[in-house]
C-alpha cells in the first residue's frame, strides 16, 4: 500500500473512532468511563481513580490514579472529544494516555462538579459545597456567565436549543435559560442524584439504586431496579450504563432489560460516569457529535488515497 493510502487509511480509522496501529493509545467509539474512590489502608482518606472499559465492559485500564485526598466529578467529552473531569476545585482534561491537565477555566470559590458542553465547545459548569453556582466558559475558557443558586448543581444536560442548561439539585430537575439569563419552570419535581436528557425527549433520573424513566410530559413510564447511581447514554441510544456502589450495568431503556453486567469496579464513589461518543442533548449531531470531524484537506488525502489504491488494482 502506498503512503497516501496508508494516510487514507489512517484517516478513516480516525473517522470511526478506532485506533490507528503505531501511534498512542485512542479513544474508541463506545468506550465507558467511570470514576469514583477506593479508600486508603490506614488512613482516613480515598484514592480517586478513573477507570476505562471497552463497549463490552472489559477493562481496558486504570486511565487516572490522582491519589489520596482528591476526588473526580462528572465526567463529559467537549465536541472535539477531549475527556473533562472535574478535580479539587478545578476543571481537568484526561488524555488517552492519562495525562491529567488543567483546562483554560477559572478556578471555581466552590467545587466544580457538574459538567456540559454545547455543539460550539463552549461549556455549562456546576459548583456544590460552599456557594452553588453555574458558570458558563467559552471555548477558550474565558467566562461568560456567572449564576448562583440555593440548591447544590449535582448533574447538568445542556439542551438541543443550546440554550436551557437543565440541572439537578436539590429541588428536582430545574430549567435555566442560559441565553437569556432567566430560570425556567422545573422540567420533573423529582429528587435524584444523576439524570439525561433522552433522544426520545423523555428523562432518566437516578433514586439512590433505581433508574426512573419519564416522559416528555412528565409522567414516569417506567422504574429500572438496579441501575441508579450515575448514568451515561450508550452511543446506540437506546441503552444506558449505571455506575452505582461498585457495579457498572447497562440497561434497555424501553424495557428495563439487563444487557451487561452487573461488573464490579471496586469504586466506592458515584462520581462520573460517561461514554465516548455518548449522544448528549447538546450534541445536536448525535452519536458521532464528540468523535473529532475529518477536515477539508484531510478529506482530499483520504480521496486521493482511495483513488491510489483503486488505480494500483487496476494496473495489477
Amino acid at each position: 500500500m502506498t503512503r497516501i493510502a496508508l494516510m487514507a487509511a489512517a484517516a478513516i480509522a480516525c473517522l470511526l473512532g478506532l485506533p490507528v496501529s503505531g501511534s498512542a493509545q485512542q479513544f474508541v467509539m463506545g468506550d465507558v468511563f467511570v470514576s469514583g474512590t477506593i479508600p486508603l489502608p490506614g488512613v482516613q482518606a480515598s484514592e480517586a481513580k478513573l477507570l476505562q472499559y471497552d463497549g463490552q465492559g472489559h477493562l481496558k485500564a486504570v486511565l487516572a490514579d490522582i491519589g489520596g485526598y482528591s476526588q473526580f466529578g462528572r465526567l463529559a467529552f467537549s465536541p472535539n472529544g477531549t475527556l473533562y473531569t472535574t478535580s479539587n476545585g478545578i476543571i481537568v482534561s484526561v488524555s488517552p494516555a492519562g495525562q491529567v491537565t488543567e483546562g483554560p477555566y477559572l478556578r471555581s470559590f466552590g467545587f466544580y462538579y457538574s459538567l456540559s458542553f454545547a455543539a460550539d465547545g463552549s461549556l455549562l459548569a456546576g459548583a456544590v459545597a460552599g456557594v452553588s453556582t453555574l458558570s458558563e466558559f467559552a471555548s477558550s475558557g474565558t467566562r461568560l456567565h456567572f449564576y448562583q443558586f440555593q440548591d447544590d448543581v449535582y448533574s447538568i444536560d445542556l439542551a438541543a436549543d443550546q440554550c436551557t442548561a437543565c440541572w439537578l439539585g436539590g429541588g428536582g430537575i430545574r430549567r435555566f435559560n442560559v441565553c437569556q439569563g432567566i430560570e425556567m419552570s422545573k422540567l420533573i419535581n423529582v429528587n435524584g442524584s444523576d439524570f439525561r436528557l433522552l433522544p426520545s425527549g423523555g428523562v432518566a433520573i437516578t433514586r439512590f439504586n433505581t433508574l426512573e424513566i419519564y416522559s416528555a410530559s412528565g409522567s414516569l413510564v417506567r422504574t429500572i431496579p438496579n441501575a441508579g447511581g450515575v448514568i451515561a447514554l450508550d452511543v446506540d441510544g437506546t441503552s444506558i450504563w449505571s455506575s452505582y456502589s461498585g457495579s457498572l450495568s447497562k440497561v434497555d431503556i424501553a424495557t428495563g432489560t439487563l444487557l451487561l453486567g452487573p461488573i464490579q469496579t471496586g469504586l466506592n464513589g458515584n462520581d462520573g460516569l460517561t461514554v465516548y461518543g455518548e449522544p448528549r442533548a447538546a450534541l445536536i449531531n448525535g452519536p458521532l457529535a464528540a468523535i473529532p470531524t475529518l477536515s477539508s484537506w484531510l478529506l482530499l488525502i483520504l480521496f486521493a488515497g482511495l483513488a491510489g489504491v483503486g488505480t494500483l488494482r487496476l494496473r495489477g
